[in-house]
């Protein structure tokens, strides 16, 4: 029991410390990029061209941290209110992410196959934060040939002592090492194209968060060329 407190009193901690920092180092870079975007727009005639693209090799390196602190403290007050514990249909969830998602889909022709979903106990807020990060991953990550499509589909899988709801989402992208299944849950870990795969590497750690706090987990299997599978494991 007391290492139970202890625990949740040093997560307490962490988050605290993580949303007063990452306020303070957001507005800090802000104010850096602010001030560069000034120099530049009133002495530029005064530097090189090499100069001015220094100047701008900044900004980008600024942007990006803030982009990573922004999804720092966004990660960090990512939990479950017991209060909004429900009764979730995933057919209407993935429903209404696909339409917050319709202009990001049809930019990178993604095409979502889904099958009938079931009613699970969860929090519909972080499902649909789930099911949002998964189909983006799936839309940054096609290539080039097949039609991209991702299919959701519902399974029930019997384990030695309990039952679990697995929702998986299967795509025909790039896909990945198989011995990266276990990194690409990490914070911060991003494709090593970083130029032409954008983003902070913060989706996936996403997914495996909210899938912690349903007390579940989730998995991945992929190979080189022949797309991802990702399986969310729901107990039952």
């Amino acid at each position: 029991m007391h290492k139970a407190r202890l625990q949740e009193a040093l997560v307490e901690e962490l988050s605290t410390f993580t949303r007063v920092i990452g306020g303070q180092y957001t507005d800090a870079l802000q104010k850096a990029y602010t001030s560069l975007e000034f120099l530049i727009g009133n002495d530029a005639r005064n530097l090189s061209n090499e100069g001015r693209a220094s100047l701008r090799r900044v900004q980008g390196g600024l942007q990006r941290m803030k982009l990573m602190t922004d999804d720092l403290v966004a990660f960090s007050k990512i939990e479950a209110d017991e209060a909004g514990l429900s009764d979730v249909n995933l057919n209407q969830v993935l429903e209404i992410v696909q339409d917050e998602m319709e202009e990001k889909l049809n930019s990178c022709e993604l095409k979502v196959v889904a099958g009938e979903l079931p009613v699970i106990p969860g929090y519909a807020m972080l499902i649909s934060l789930l099911f949002y990060h998964l189909l983006d991953n799936a839309c940054k990550f096609v290539r080039k040939g097949p039609e991209p499509q991702v299919s959701v589909q519902h399974e029930l899988v019997e384990g030695a002592d309990r039952s679990y709801h697995v929702i998986s989402f299967r795509d025909n992208g790039i896909g990945f090492e198989e011995s990266k299944t276990s990194e690409v849950f990490e914070l911060f870990i991003r494709h090593e194209d970083k130029q032409r795969y954008k983003g902070s590497g913060m989706g996936l750690a996403v997914c495996k968060k909210i899938m912690d706090l349903h007390g579940g987990l989730i998995t991945t299997e992929s190979h080189p060329g022949e797309g991802s599978l990702f399986s969310c494991w729901f107990p039952r």
